[in-house]
């Protein structure tokens, strides 16, 4: 049901719309959190645990009407690790499943899809308890598809978008302003071209597209692509595949070959300026062909409008680089920054 059914929501005619709800949702973010909590103290602040919620929250108002409280954003970020470790464990043991009665991470899987499946109903519930003037959100797609067989297969989907959403985005985010802030120089050239735009309009600016090009190309959060079955068999220069052979794409290998990018281990958004069709091609934070990210339209909106917003009003430098860490995606856990108005 997924993609076909809700590829209108992320047309290009809905991005203006995309980029005023998440608009408006960082800057109650920095007046209600940033300044108070941070810049009015000079303590750093954990991007990911900041950026995650505010991610989340977005994706939910953006893409669902729905306003998600900072309890039930909590909860899905919890919930969704506590799964996702579990059912990691299972794929490696099935044995566990069978015995779930009797392992206490078993049982607790449970208890997270429960709570999950409320988080899911709630975005639900609540469309369908109001009244919509858009007809082409993501929610107001799954819920007016009649290719869904139940409400079952709603919930799922909701439960989909939101997983598949959240921590790639926000991981996202979180690298690059780590970069930015690691490299003053970069981040004041951004700044200044960012000066004096209009709102509406930052998007369009090349340096803010060339950073976060950078950041994704040094940093894809999805680390490996899709696993593949190849049809027939495949013959490089140096090996043989048969048919069946499970394939998976290393990005993170893809997009730090020298082959496609000088200094590859270097953040320079420089290279985006003019780059070279090789280079081009082999950049793929969101996969290429039919089966591309389908979500890729708010993802952008997301990044292109937070990022703008931080860095015209704020100055940020390192306080913890933290470390790199990968379980599903590619996080910075632990790394902070220091906020400093501009």
């Amino acid at each position: 049901h997924a993609r076909k059914g809700v590829a209108p929501a992320f047309a290009s005619k809905h991005i203006t719309r995309m980029n005023d709800v998440i608009n408006n949702q960082i800057n109650t973010w920095i007046i209600e959190t940033l300044m108070p909590k941070y810049v009015e103290t000079g303590e750093p602040f954990d991007v990911a645990h900041e950026f995650l919620r505010q991610v989340l929250k977005g994706i939910s108002l953006a893409g669902f009407n729905y306003s998600m409280s900072d309890e039930e954003a909590n909860m899905f970020i919890t919930e969704t690790n506590i799964a996702l470790i579990e059912i990691m464990a299972q794929a490696v043991n099935p044995v566990r499943k069978a015995l779930r009665h009797f392992i206490p991470a078993a049982r607790r899987l449970v208890e997270a899809d429960k709570r999950l499946h409320k988080i899911a109903q709630n975005v639900l519930d609540h469309y369908r308890s109001t009244v919509h003037s858009q007809d082409e959100t993501i929610i107001s797609m799954i819920v007016n598809n009649d290719s869904y067989s139940s409400d079952k297969e709603r919930l799922a989907d909701i439960r989909l978008f939101f997983f598949a959403g959240y921590d790639t985005t926000a991981y996202t985010l979180c690298w690059t302003l780590l970069e930015l802030a690691k490299n003053p120089s970069e981040q004041m050239k951004l700044r200044n071209a960012l000066r004096g735009v209009q709102i509406s309009e930052r998007r369009n600016v090349p340096e803010l597209r060339c950073v976060i090009k950078e950041g994704m190309r040094l940093y894809p959060v999805a680390v490996a692509g899709g696993r593949r079955a190849l049809a027939n068999d495949f013959t490089t220069d140096k090996y043989f595949l048969p048919k069946g052979t499970i394939v998976t794409i290393s990005n993170i290998a893809i997009h730090r070959n020298a082959k496609y990018f000088d200094d590859p281990d270097e953040f320079r958004p420089s290279r985006w300026k003019d780059p070279s069709k090789e280079a081009s091609m082999a950049f793929m934070p969101f996969a290429l062909g039919r089966r591309n990210c389908v979500g890729q339209s708010l993802a952008n909106a997301e990044l292109y409008t937070i990022l703008a917003t931080l860095i015209s009003g704020f100055e940020f430098t390192v306080f913890d680089e933290g470390e790199k860490d990968y379980f599903v995606t590619l996080k910075p856990v632990g790394a902070k920054l220091i906020a400093r108005k501009v």
